[in-house]
């Protein structure tokens, strides 16, 4: 027979289980990167004067830093601070180029 005494004790076990699975989420895998420079000012330094594409991007991202550029050229381009532009149809990927400084 199912009592009442029986549910409270079950109860207990389960939080201990969430408690050390989110105390060892807490811990995390990997230590933070530090970089010279921010993710911004390297993709600036790309896209200055005559642009990059983003399979440019990505590869020398690649070369310096680990992941992809594929968020922060999207942050960049919300913030107007970057300009994206479509290739030509048949080519996968998109033209960036550093937008011009608002008056």
């Amino acid at each position: 027979m199912y009592t009442l005494a029986c549910r409270k004790a079950a109860k207990p076990k389960a939080k201990a289980a969430t408690a050390t699975k989110s105390a060892a989420k807490a811990t995390g895998t990997g230590k933070r990167r530090k970089y010279p420079e921010s993710a911004e000012q390297f993709i600036l330094g790309l896209v200055k004067g005559k642009g990059a594409t983003s399979a440019e991007i990505n590869a020398a991202w690649k070369k310096a830093r680990t992941g992809r550029a594929d968020n922060t050229l999207t942050k960049m381009v919300k913030a107007k601070t970057v300009k994206r532009t479509k290739l030509p149809k048949g080519q996968k990927g998109s033209t960036y180029t550093a937008a011009p400084a608002p008056f």
